[in-house]
Formats: structure tokens, C-alpha cells, sequence
């Protein structure tokens, strides 16, 4: 934090981008050239979008909730010192449109270039300056990750060279 934060302070604010059905994203295709000593390889690979990570969703809905903006690039997880979370603006703003809280998945389906929704992030107890903002991301977040974990492998690790080699 900049400065000192009270309890109940919002100390950030992020507009999200939201999208009705977002199976759209869950796959992206990457082309890579690469030559290593002389030879030319073509590699094609298929990951999850990443955004997937950064984004606010329900098992049981098709509807995620992407935040952006300078600041909550910064805040990370972390369950035991978790000091802020996040609630939906308690009024109006450029970016917030309350009625649209009560809108059904299709609606947002066809907003993909507006701004309707957003979220304040709101100091769980009294932040000091200089303290790191953290967040818990949930049970699901966490089971995720430690699946990911142990199932990452890099892309090409078998012609991986350490650069002392």
C-alpha cells in the first residue's frame, strides 16, 4: 500500500469485462518456429487462456467476470494474510450499472463492448504503508493450482539446454 488504509477503506477499484459464455476462451493454439542447431521444428500447442486465472466465475454458470486496471495486477493470494476483498460498489459509477446486477446470462452475451459491472476491493482490517495488498482467491483457486502444479511439464523439456551447457 501507498499509504495507510483503515478497515473498510476501498482501495482499489476495477471494471470488469464480462462475458455471457466464455467457452470461447478456454483454448488457444500457438504456432512457434524454432531452430536449435541447425534444425528447423514447427511447434503447435494448445493451452488454456491464461485470463482464466485473473477471472471471477461459478461452476454451475458460463458467466466470467474478467477485472482489469493498474491495481489488481498487484494483488495476490494468500489465505492466511489475506487483507482485502472484493464487493460489488455500493453506488452508481461510470462503470458500474447496479441494475445490471440482476440481469440473466444472455443479457451479457451480446455486451461484450460495454462497461456495465465492476468491483471495489475493501480493506479487511487496517492495512499498513508499504504492506503488500493480498486476496483470497478460494478453495477452488487453490485445489487448481495445486492440480496444475503437479501436472505441469514444460513445452520441450527433453531439448531444454541450461545456458552453462
Amino acid at each position: 500500500a501507498a499509504r495507510n488504509l483503515p478497515k473498510g477503506t476501498v482501495v482499489g477499484y476495477a471494471p470488469l469485462i464480462h462475458m455471457g459464455n466464455h467457452s470461447w476462451l478456454w483454448d488457444i493454439t500457438y504456432n512457434h518456429d524454432r531452430r536449435l542447431e541447425g534444425v528447423h521444428e514447427n511447434l503447435n500447442y494448445t493451452i488454456q487462456d491464461i485470463v482464466i486465472n485473473y477471472s471471477f466465475g461459478h461452476p454451475k454458470s458460463t458467466m466470467l467476470l474478467t477485472p482489469y486496471g493498474a491495481m489488481v495486477n498487484y494483488i495476490n493470494h494468500d489465505r492466511e494474510r489475506a487483507n482485502v476483498r472484493v464487493q460489488w460498489p455500493t453506488e452508481e459509477l461510470v462503470a458500474h450499472k447496479p441494475e445490471w446486477l440482476t440481469k440473466d446470462v444472455p443479457f451479457f452475451e451480446n455486451t461484450h463492448e460495454k462497461i456495465g459491472l465492476s468491483l471495489d476491493y475493501v480493506a479487511l482490517r487496517d492495512i499498513e504503508e508499504g504492506e503488500e495488498i493480498f486476496m483470497d482467491y478460494g478453495d477452488e483457486w487453490i485445489q487448481a493450482w495445486e492440480e496444475h502444479v503437479s501436472n505441469w511439464k514444460p513445452i520441450g523439456p527433453e531439448d531444454y539446454m541450461h545456458p552453462t551447457e
